[in-house]
């Protein structure tokens, strides 16, 4: 067990040090840039996904699960769901699905977090995998946490993205904000404000793995004449424990007011 956890480490470790090797050899940003330079000095994780050329660095306390969103991320990577678009990602952690949306051909990306890690996080990976002149990531605040809360009244986003927080309970420290969302006041901001943030035939594109979740937004977007689709999924959400994985895929669109 030792000797497969040493190598464990030295795999992530040296997963790290070729990713800055390859950033040195394929990209005009500096190739010595660090996590310290942008103001982190914690631990940092090497993770890789399929969807992206380099492996991505996690600092502590940053939220990773990449079996949340399978789905979503095949989706921006087969389609062309964000190709040419403006993106807003809602609790972006290490920047993963803006970096995927951007990797996808989307134009631009706006990528928000509560956890002032994430946002380092994020920013760091969109320089390592040289997207950052293309996304834009933005610090959430604890006494205004709403979905939209630094995002200005007039900006708008052809497709919004989010692996919110599944289960409705209270956070006790910043890296649950990424797990739970009280009384779903997460999800609820988020659907109050997509007439003023999604143009006609703008959507958004959710991923939950809860099924008490699944039903809340299934019966917020009743309340308000959205059109709530489950996406390439014939799971039935009676027959699934309350959490599961791999995370449902949720579109939700607004109602044609031409």
């Amino acid at each position: 067990m030792q000797t497969t956890s040493l190598l464990s480490s030295f795999t992530k470790a040296l997963a790290g040090f070729a990713a800055l090797f390859f950033l040195s050899l394929s990209s005009p940003l500096p190739a010595a840039i660090t996590p310290a330079q942008i103001g982190y000095h914690g631990e940092v994780r090497w993770v890789s996904v399929e969807d992206l050329p380099l492996p991505l660095a996690q600092f502590t306390t940053v939220f990773w699960d990449p079996r949340d969103t399978p789905s979503l991320r095949k989706l921006i990577r087969l389609t062309d769901a964000v190709r040419g678009k403006r993106v807003l990602e809602i609790g972006t952690g290490t920047g993963l699905l803006a970096a995927c949306a951007l990797q996808a051909g989307a134009t631009h990306a706006v990528a928000t977090d509560i956890n002032p890690s994430a946002v380092l996080n994020a920013r760091f990976n969109g320089t390592l995998l040289g997207l950052a002149n293309r996304l834009e990531v933005r610090q959430v605040t604890l006494a205004q946490p709403d979905a939209y809360a630094i995002i200005r009244p007039e900006e708008r986003f052809d497709v919004i993205i989010s692996n919110p927080p599944w289960v409705n309970r209270l956070p006790q420290s910043i890296d649950e904000f990424a797990l739970y969302d009280a009384s779903f006041r997460l999800m609820r901001t988020l659907l109050d404000g997509l007439p003023q943030h999604l143009p006609p035939g703008g959507r958004a594109l959710l991923a939950y793995g809860c099924v008490d979740a699944i039903k809340t937004l299934r019966s917020e977007c009743a309340k308000r004449g959205y059109t709530f689709r489950v996406v390439d999924d014939d799971r039935d959400l009676d027959k699934l424990p309350e959490e599961f994985l791999p995370g449902m895929l949720l579109e939700v669109t607004l109602p044609d007011r031409r």
